[in-house]
């Protein structure tokens, strides 16, 4: 990290899932309680077609024997989780969810990230736990910067290794019975173990989050 940003450059090849999920994420508007679901369906569509064969993607499915089609909702139903945890939307002047590291990345470099403050997880250099500021069209024409009070994401796993521990979270409740509204659960992630708080909304996933460990 230097004085201005979270993250050095990446030198290499990004996976092409990465891209593909930061353009999907660029088609939502960052304000919530904004209805984008069915006029970028068929964005959604293409979008999980070229991650199907992804190895956690398909780990989840087997592991939990259900479709591409039931990752969708559960992502994309009433709950909007994936506009909220990995795109991040924007509620009034703070800053709501935003839980995928590579946006963060994305967006820094496109000038819409700034570092504030890092409060947790201080020797992990696999999560961030702090505050930050994100103004979603880097001009501050249409919002005026934004605040993440605290929050944060693991760093280094791809969106679809979100997308698989989700599903398989709530696929997990659903089995047993019942979706509760919220709940938690361990995982590892990066080689190292984390406790993720869930939330759902109308039997899909609502939010996804980690703890830096104390």
């Amino acid at each position: 990290k230097d004085s201005n940003r979270l993250f050095k450059d990446i030198s290499g090849e990004i996976p092409a899932s990465y891209k593909a999920t930061v353009d999907l994420c660029r088609k939502f508007n960052p304000r919530t309680n904004t209805e984008e679901m069915s006029s970028n369906g068929k964005a959604i569509d293409a979008y999980f077609q070229s991650i199907k064969n992804d190895p956690c993607i398909q780990y989840a499915l087997s592991t939990t024997n259900t479709s591409i089609s039931d990752m969708k909702k559960n992502w994309f139903g009433v709950g909007a989780c994936f506009e909220h945890v990995i795109a991040g939307e924007v509620k009034g002047s703070k800053v709501s969810g935003y839980h995928w590291w590579y946006k963060y990345y994305a967006d820094e470099r496109d000038g819409r990230c700034s570092d504030v403050m890092q409060m947790e997880g201080l020797n992990d250099n696999c999560i961030f736990t702090g505050s930050f500021l994100y103004d979603p069209d880097g001009k501050g024409n249409a919002f005026s910067p934004c605040k993440k009070p605290k929050g944060g994401f693991t760093i280094g796993n791809s969106a679809c290794a979100l997308l698989a521990l989700g599903h398989i979270a709530i696929e997990t409740a659903r089995s047993m019975g019942s979706i509760p509204g919220a709940f938690r659960f361990n995982a590892d992630i990066c080689g190292k173990t984390y406790s993720w708080q869930v939330y759902t909304m109308g039997g899909t996933l609502r939010s996804l989050y980690p703890f830096a460990n104390k």
